[in-house]
């Protein structure tokens, strides 16, 4: 429901319904208060994710270069991560095995699907990410995977603090 709603939020949408409260076509004001209240990086999220906005995905990797991964020394490195975390979080990483809903049906039976662990999304693997930042496998599974992984976890809190924010902002 909501991720459909933040999908549809640009200039263009037509009137659609979702539960009992009808949102109809959305202007750039629309837009604007939709997104009032959010903090720099929260904004660039959502216009990165559901706008698919390139200049928002720029200055949300810069935003990320500067403080998720200040501590790393190489700027490739810091490049290279911050470049991936936000294809991670803000890219269409649909798990083809079960189509983004994040469970399988196999003889009639629902399961969690295993590609995805029940997330209905894949995240860039670890070698891509190393040949992203210009360095070998090893290196990042050893000094660079967890503050990696600790990081897209800490975006996609920020997104979903934005989502509600937004979502809030679209019911008033």
């Amino acid at each position: 429901m909501g991720l459909e709603i933040l999908g549809r939020l640009n200039a263009k949408t037509q009137p659609y319904q979702v539960a009992s409260s009808t949102f109809g076509s959305l202007s750039m004001s629309d837009i604007a208060a939709a997104t009032k209240g959010l903090g720099s990086v929260e904004y660039e999220y959502i216009r990165a994710r559901y706008l698919k906005d390139q200049a928002a995905m720029i200055r949300l990797r810069n935003a990320i270069f500067d403080n998720l991964f200040k501590d790393i020394k190489k700027p490739a490195y810091r490049i290279g991560l911050s470049l991936s975390l936000v294809v991670d979080c803000c890219g269409d990483n649909i798990c083809q095995d079960c189509d983004g809903r994040g469970e399988v049906t196999k003889d009639n039976v629902k399961a969690e699907c295993s590609t995805c662990s029940g997330t209905g999304r894949v995240y860039i693997s670890g070698r891509k990410i190393a040949a992203t930042c210009g360095m070998d496998h090893a290196n990042f599974l050893r000094r660079y995977q967890k503050k990696y992984n600790n990081a897209r976890i800490r975006l996609e809190s920020i997104g979903r603090k934005a989502e509600r924010m937004v979502l809030d902002n679209l019911k008033d």
